[in-house]
């Protein structure tokens, strides 16, 4: 018997994964892309309905594999996660049901991330979502209430201190920021970067990041 392979939430328009799948000697079973303008957040009974007998799941973040999903496919032997992180899985319950749980951490998408919440950061201390188009067309200007900002001279604290979060203070660095950072774990944050417990970095930034 052919394993089968359900790829939840497909990234590459051209799957060109699926001739290396098929090389493995297991049968991949498309879902939507990641584009897709209908996608949305599987629902349990979709997904189990889509991935019955199925061998492994492939996908991103667009599902919540649950100890209902999980259950509910006997067949599932690996869960594989494309890009940083299993928390959309519940591994102890795959754990426990023998089923190997991965995930494709990658260098790339820490950098994609970290540039991402700098954007956002940048925008909000400059109040642009303030700003369209329609309010500057019609002479608008600012006004008391919306007024940009200055990041530099302002502390920022980064609560979670992994791969993202490095690459974030990376970034930082040479803004004239006070970096401040928590982690649950141990944390040696380097040059420029001060670990803090989390109530203190609640309180003394002015900018905070999760990751």
């Amino acid at each position: 018997m052919v394993d089968r392979v359900f790829l939840w939430e497909r990234l590459d328009p051209r799957d060109e994964s699926f001739a290396w799948l098929q090389a493995q000697g297991v049968l991949p079973c498309p879902g939507r892309l990641n584009g897709d303008a209908s996608l949305a957040r599987y629902p349990e009974a979709a997904l189990i309905a889509d991935a019955a007998g199925c061998s492994a799941l492939i996908g991103s973040g667009g599902a919540r594999i649950t100890r209902t999903v999980l259950e509910a496919l006997p067949d599932l032997r690996v869960v594989s996660k494309v890009g940083v992180g299993v928390d959309n899985i519940d591994v102890a319950v795959a754990t426990a049901n023998g089923i190997a749980v991965c995930h494709t951490p990658d260098e790339d998408d820490s950098t994609s991330v970290a540039e991402h919440a700098m954007a956002l950061m940048l925008a909000l201390v400059k109040q642009l979502p303030a700003w369209p188009v329609a309010h500057v067309r019609s002479g608008g200007w600012r006004t008391p209430s919306v007024f940009t900002g200055r990041l530099a001279g302002q502390t920022v604290g980064v609560v979670g201190f992994g791969r993202i979060g490095r690459a974030l203070a990376q970034r930082l660095q040479g803004w004239g920021v006070d970096l401040i950072c928590h982690d649950v774990l141990p944390v040696a944050p380097g040059a420029g970067v001060r670990p803090v417990p989390l109530a203190q970095l609640l309180h003394d930034s002015d900018v905070v990041t999760l990751h």
